[in-house]
């Protein structure tokens, strides 16, 4: 193999190394990122074989070649890689102009949801949703569901809790929700709603870390009527 083809399949790997780090799709970005490395490596094995220079001149060329196709990496990561659009600022009415206009292509219109507290609570409302209703990446997302608690009532209950030797109580809580859909791209409200979560009672598990209050509260995320609300604009 002549230096020419080891040049040309060393490049060509770390291009295709990057267009697959940096890819949007998980098949075609693996592929991608396999079939750079295997480029790149026959390529550098190519020099090994034509360099008719010494030894300890020799050894050299490797480490120089992976270090610069590090810092292209890097590179190829500052110039190219897009965060994607800002969709937890769509619920304070800033808009996600990089985001995908409303009604493009075939239903479900995927969204967000934000409660704008803990993440683990968007989940859980998340898991109120049908699944194929939810954007699975920000640059899918065509609506944002932003949700805040306007009130929120003690079940009464205190839920204890025992683990390596610590203990603690949950609180659970009843609450009321207002509901906000917007559209990503422009932040424009397209429907709202105060809907009501009751406290299903009791957790089956808790978290809890050494400085933490207790009891600690548990607000439920159960919202009655989310799927109704949404369904007008999400699959209509």
């Amino acid at each position: 193999m002549g230096k020419g083809t080891a040049w040309a399949l060393t490049i060509a790997g770390a291009v295709v190394m990057v267009l697959g780090i940096f890819g949007s799709d998980g098949i075609v970005e693996l592929v991608f990122a396999v079939a750079g490395a295997a480029l790149f490596g026959w390529g550098l094995q190519g020099f090994r074989q034509d360099d008719d220079r010494p030894t300890s001149r020799r050894r050299w060329l490797i480490p120089l070649i992976v270090f610069g196709s590090i810092a292209l990496f890097v590179v190829a990561g500052l110039l190219f890689s897009d965060s994607g659009p800002d969709l937890e600022a769509v619920c304070q009415g800033v808009p996600a102009e990089s985001a995908v206009a409303f009604e493009t292509g075939d239903p479900p219109f995927p969204v967000f949801v934000r409660t704008g507290s803990e993440a683990s609570y968007d989940e859980y409302i998340e898991a109120g949703v049908p699944s194929e209703w939810l954007g699975r990446s920000g640059d899918s997302v065509q609506l944002v569901l932003c949700l805040d608690r306007v009130e929120t009532v003690s079940s009464g209950v205190l839920c204890p809790f025992e683990s390596a030797g610590q203990e603690w109580e949950v609180e659970p809580f009843s609450v009321q929700y207002t509901a906000t859909l917007r559209e990503a791209q422009s932040a424009s409200v397209l429907d709202s709603a105060d809907l009501f979560a009751e406290s299903p009672g009791c957790p089956f598990i808790s978290a809890f870390q050494e400085g933490d209050e207790s009891p600690v509260p548990r607000y439920s995320t159960d919202i009655q009527g989310l799927e109704a609300f949404l369904q007008p604009h999400v699959l209509p």
